[in-house]
């Protein structure tokens, strides 16, 4: 069954209405974007990002259009989504705005459990549920009551039954103790600005990046990861520290930082921790103009494109992506890269990134929370300069320490004592006997 009767519970326990109400109100009066929010106001951030996916959710009844689904199919295989993946996903693949692929180092076997952190729309817990096959499960848990709703039903709808979708905190897990095989994680792209700069903007999922308490997110999985689990969580984190003297969105802050996941995970016992880099350019799935040009609808608005050769502008986005029968961030994605190659001389959103000894390159200039006027600023940053995406991978041992066990050398004196007052009840015995 999607929906379990210990779920159920959970998600009815001090869940009321007025409860919701008086967090987002407790959230409204806290500036989640400023950086001590992060240690200062963690429950105002997640409010504030389960309140976003919220809204998020409702988007998730309307219809794709084909363009948007052969887009999106493009743009997961570019990260490594198999044919049969995809064809799970369905018209879902358009609800996929994860960063990279957790399947690539999750290393199912038939009748695992795994655990999908920060699932969203549930499309990744899917196909995991495939892959461990019917004896198999998997779970995912969100912050966004809105997107387990969607999840839930999405997977009804599918005939998928070996999954479970759970409102929880990724810092307080409602799973057991060494309880789940394999962890995965995938999301988000640029943090919730997804909705504002994806190539084929539709919805996310709110993913490991925008857990404020890192170091506890990774406890809570090292908790619920039998000896043996693995973990493969697709994920933002930050190249080098922020600018301080720059307002930055909640996002970024929330993102870890890179030179961190080594000792954080070894620090809590993970072994074999590895971090796959392969896509790490923020700009890694985006929808290029052969992309565009090999999808059937989109591709009759192409000529007009190239004979016009124009800036993004509004009016010749929207009516191209009418021509096309397919979004206008599709259109606007594909103007950008020709201006990128020197079509257009605009630079607002693209640029000529600069190597080492000075010569340029040209390339595409990644930004976050465009259209927001208190982040416009931030249209003079490359955001795959100042952020990664990766894969972080890692091993729970397959044999841990009891806590609170001495080691064996640490017996020895207690051994000593014992068999000496063994020894000497012996001895005693022995004479009184003999008398």
């Amino acid at each position: 069954m999607v929906c379990t009767s210990s779920f159920c519970a959970f998600a009815s326990n001090g869940r009321t209405g007025s409860a919701r109400t008086s967090k987002r109100k407790e959230a409204s009066t806290v500036d989640v974007h400023a950086e001590s929010s992060v240690v200062d106001a963690p429950d105002a951030i997640k409010t504030h990002f389960a309140t976003s996916y919220n809204h998020v959710s409702l988007r998730g009844a309307e219809p794709p259009s084909k363009a948007q689904v052969e887009l999106s199919r493009r743009s997961q295989a570019k990260i490594g989504y198999t044919d049969v993946d995809l064809q799970i996903a369905g018209d879902d693949v358009v609800l996929m705005q994860g960063v990279g692929n957790p399947h690539l180092y999750a290393r199912y076997n038939p009748g695992d459990t795994v655990l999908d952190l920060g699932c969203g729309m549930g499309v990744d817990t899917r196909i995991a549920a495939s892959r461990v096959g019917e004896r198999g499960r998997a779970v995912g848990i969100d912050l966004s009551e809105g997107e387990v709703l969607v999840a839930m039903g999405r997977a009804r709808e599918h005939g998928v039954y070996n999954v479970d979708y759970r409102v929880g905190d990724m810092e307080q897990m409602p799973i057991a103790d060494n309880s789940v095989d394999v962890v995965i994680s995938n999301g988000v792209r640029d943090g919730y600005c997804v909705l504002v700069c994806a190539a084929v903007p539709r919805l996310c999922s709110q993913g490991f990046c925008l857990v404020p308490n890192k170091d506890k997110a990774f406890r809570e999985i090292f908790r619920v990861l039998r000896p043996g689990g693995r973990i493969s969580i697709a994920c933002t984190v930050r190249r080098k520290l922020l600018d301080t003297s720059v307002r930055w969105p909640v996002c970024m802050h929330t993102f870890m930082l890179q030179a961190d996941i080594d000792p954080v995970l070894g620090s809590i016992g993970f072994t074999d921790v590895a971090v796959d880099m392969n896509n790490s350019r923020m700009d890694a799935q985006a929808v290029t103009e052969d992309d565009i040009g090999q999808c059937p609808r989109v591709a009759c608005a192409t000529p007009v494109l190239l004979t016009l050769r124009v800036c993004a502008r509004c009016a010749c986005a929207d009516a191209a992506a009418k021509a096309a029968g397919v979004c206008t961030h599709a259109i606007r994605a594909q103007l950008k890269r020709k201006k990128a190659h020197g079509v257009a001389s605009d630079t607002s959103t693209a640029t000529s990134d600069t190597t080492g000894n000075g010569d340029a390159k040209v390339g595409h200039k990644v930004t976050v929370h465009k259209g927001e006027s208190q982040f416009k600023h931030l249209r003079n940053y490359n955001m795959s300069e100042l952020c990664a995406r990766v894969v972080i991978h890692a091993v729970k041992p397959a044999s841990m320490p009891q806590r609170g066990m001495a080691s064996p050398a640490q017996h020895w004196p207690y051994l000593v004592a014992v068999t000496a007052l063994l020894g000497a009840g012996a001895f005693v015995w022995a004479r009184a006997t003999r008398k």
